[in-house]
């Protein structure tokens, strides 16, 4: 397992270095999104230096973000959220994570929205 460091993101930027790394993450086939979100914040604990801050369930705005990471950088620092979704087929839930979305400030925040499982192609539009 390829590890994210600092001089990685400090070439590359946090966004780029932490979506080449979840694309690393192969989990198989888990049973629900809880352990999906699990199986992801043991993969990016596992894969990023040791002062930088891993949490799930990170409140913030009214909304809870799956995962949020707090990187501490040699030149910058910054903040990921992360929302996963497993087997996104419905509008409602298409909706849902939309809300999801909006209510952790993608105009201030980056978010990288995880899907797994299966997913409605539509929705991806």
């Amino acid at each position: 397992m390829k590890k994210l460091t600092k001089v990685d993101v400090a070439i590359n930027g946090l966004l780029a270095g932490l979506v080449k790394l979840i694309e690393q993450w192969e989990p198989g086939t888990l049973g629900s999104e809880t352990e999906y979100r699990d199986s992801l914040l043991k993969f990016i604990r596992d894969s990023v230096p040791e002062d930088c801050r891993v949490e799930r369930e990170y409140r913030h705005g009214g909304t809870t973000a799956d995962l949020f990471i707090s990187w501490k950088g040699l030149l910058f620092g910054g903040e990921i959220y992360i929302e996963i979704k497993r087997n996104l087929q419905k509008k409602a839930s298409f909706d849902r994570l939309v809300g999801q979305i909006e209510g952790l400030n993608p105009d201030k925040y980056l978010i990288i929205v995880v899907l797994v499982g299966s997913t409605d192609k539509g929705l991806l539009r």
